[in-house]
């Protein structure tokens, strides 16, 4: 398999096909992303695991399902993207977009992440509703009230994100993450066909290939996985509205990040 774009520039400006070079980094680097972010995310459960602060706790694990459940929706999405301007005659493309499906599908990098925070909230419910006086909410006229709207708003936010999980996820059989098998097995067979030395119909594939893009972004699971994700957010930012803020919450958040680059950094020093 030839990278024609990349051997013949004047074949590239006429389909219009993006650099192979730019295209295959940015799905590197995406792949890349995705690991660090799953560090992000483990530090945040950390640290609201090590808190003695319920109210920071909570917000610690709703911070972590927003940037878990933003990370996910937003790989499938780039995903298809990147499919949309793979070429079959690329090998490089076709190899680095065979990465990320396989990452995204198989590996798992977020998802764990995000139940262990969907636990975590869980867990604390009981004691939201016990300790309402010791919160720091936005509504000091009843405390109890309070906390029952925002236990009842948890409850609804848990309800669904567990079908967010079951049903669009890696992970999962739901049709969100369907959608992309089909994509994910013709280029699993143009990466082997390469690696084989086999003759490819390339003309085929390229339309084959937009086919099923085409399939994937008319299929009712899109319009269901924007509307979901859309609710979600709506739900977190309820759930945020309910407390004052303060400052700890932001310092925990940086001491977050840091905990989770040091992590990289100790990793990338032994690879070396």
């Amino acid at each position: 398999m030839q990278d024609r774009a990349a051997t013949d520039p004047e074949r590239g400006k006429g389909m219009g096909v993006v650099s192979t070079a730019v295209a295959v980094k940015s799905i590197a680097s995406a792949a890349k992303s995705l690991v660090g972010l799953s560090n992000q995310l483990a530090a945040l459960i950390r640290r609201a695991l090590a808190t003695p602060d319920l109210q920071q706790r909570v917000l610690l694990y709703l911070r972590t399902v927003q940037q878990a459940v933003g990370a996910l929706g937003t790989e499938r999405q780039q995903i298809l993207t990147d499919a949309r301007r793979c070429s079959a005659q690329n090998a490089r493309q076709i190899r680095a977009l065979w990465t990320r499906m396989d990452s995204y599908l198989h590996e798992d990098h977020i998802r764990p992440q995000l139940q262990k925070a969907i636990d975590g909230l869980r867990g604390c419910n009981a004691s939201i509703s016990a300790e309402a006086d010791k919160f720091s909410w936005r509504d000091t006229r009843n405390k109890v009230a309070a906390a029952k709207m925002f236990v009842d708003t948890l409850n609804e936010l848990d309800g669904l994100l567990q079908q967010l999980t079951n049903n669009f996820y890696p992970g999962g059989s739901g049709i969100g993450v369907v959608t992309l098998v089909p994509i994910y097995e013709l280029i699993t067979r143009l990466h082997d066909d390469d690696h084989r030395k086999t003759r490819i119909d390339y003309n085929a594939a390229n339309l084959e290939l937009a086919d099923l893009i085409r399939q994937a972004l008319r299929d009712e699971s899109h319009d269901k996985w924007v509307r979901y994700n859309g609710q979600v957010e709506r739900l977190i930012a309820e759930l945020h509205l309910a407390f004052n803020w303060t400052e700890d919450l932001r310092s925990a958040i940086r001491s977050a990040h840091k905990a989770s680059g040091r992590v990289s950094d100790r990793r990338s020093r032994r690879r070396v």
